[in-house]
């Protein structure tokens, strides 16, 4: 086989005093109870030629580029993987805390960033160095209906799910990926103060339940002003995109089509996004409803 995979999970759940990110200004949202584990999950592939490359799901709010430098050259120190060939995911959970700068939107931890920075390395090395003989699978299905523009009422959505798939040489499943669009934040306003990996944790629950003896990943994409259903946020329907984004991940799975070509690589590309500003009026504005969301 022209193809060996490796893959690694390792716990990165905040201790106690850490916030969390991603609702209103200002709030000290510090966690006060873990409704699931926040984790980090590494799939390592390398072709016949020795070129290898990492991706990581992580279930963080946002990254940074110094973050992102510090696993690299830990990673660069203990594996003959590349620098610029490991691509970290974040999972973009609003129940979890940020690496990335965010001014009084749970401000980043460093003794914590550099624990789960030390985590997420430790998973890529484990998984380079725990790679076997595989075949490679590509599929996608759609999952239409359950997204919407938030700042656009006919705004585009992507409903592509692309899924990725591994099987060992005698046929076993070993991992599984999934790439989907949309904010994570459905079970936010139910679990203010609750470390939660939300609809992304739920999907790779589902999938390695489907799958015996697999282990998934949920790459987040650029999901931007894509949110799951209003009616499903914070109600008794939560449970619902989970749900979806599973059904339509094991579809694709289903259908999904070998990899031939050997080889692999990676392509780095540098994105500038037009940004501004926000005024004093729109923090508050922001921070009042962040109170309003936050109480039971």
């Amino acid at each position: 086989m022209p193809f060996t995979v490796g893959v690694k999970r390792r716990l990165i759940t905040p201790p106690w005093g850490v916030e969390l990110s991603g609702l209103g200004y200002y709030l000290q949202r510090t966690w006060q109870r873990i409704r699931d584990d926040l984790t980090a999950t590494a799939l390592v592939v390398s072709d016949q030629n020795g070129h290898s490359v990492a991706v990581v799901a992580a279930d963080r709010m946002y990254n940074d580029r110094r973050f992102t430098r510090s696993i690299r050259e830990q990673v660069a120190t203990y594996t003959d993987i590349p620098s610029d060939s490991v691509c970290l995911n974040f999972s973009h959970s609003h129940n979890a805390p940020t690496a990335g700068f965010a001014r009084g939107v749970g401000n980043p931890d460093e003794e914590y960033l550099r624990f789960a920075a030390r985590q997420i390395a430790t998973a890529i090395i484990m998984a380079w160095q725990d790679r076997q003989s595989a075949r490679l699978y590509v599929g996608k299905s759609e999952l239409a209906g359950m997204t919407y523009n938030r700042a656009c009422e006919t705004g585009p959505v992507d409903t592509r799910v692309s899924v990725f798939r591994a099987d060992a040489r005698d046929g076993r499943p070993l991992a599984v990926a999934v790439n989907f669009h949309a904010h994570p934040c459905v079970h936010m306003e139910v679990d203010f103060q609750a470390v939660s990996r939300d609809v992304p944790g739920e999907v790779v629950d589902q999938l390695e339940a489907a799958i015996p003896g697999v282990t998934a990943l949920y790459l987040q994409g650029t999901c931007g002003d894509v949110n799951f259903r209003r009616e499903c946020l914070s109600t008794d329907r939560r449970f619902e995109p989970a749900r979806a984004v599973t059904g339509a991940s094991l579809k694709a799975l289903a259908s999904s089509r070998p990899i031939e070509t050997p080889g692999v690589t990676a392509v780095t590309r540098t994105v500038s996004i037009p940004t501004r500003r926000w005024t004093h009026e729109e923090v508050m504005l922001e921070r009042e409803e962040g109170l309003y969301r936050s109480v039971p």
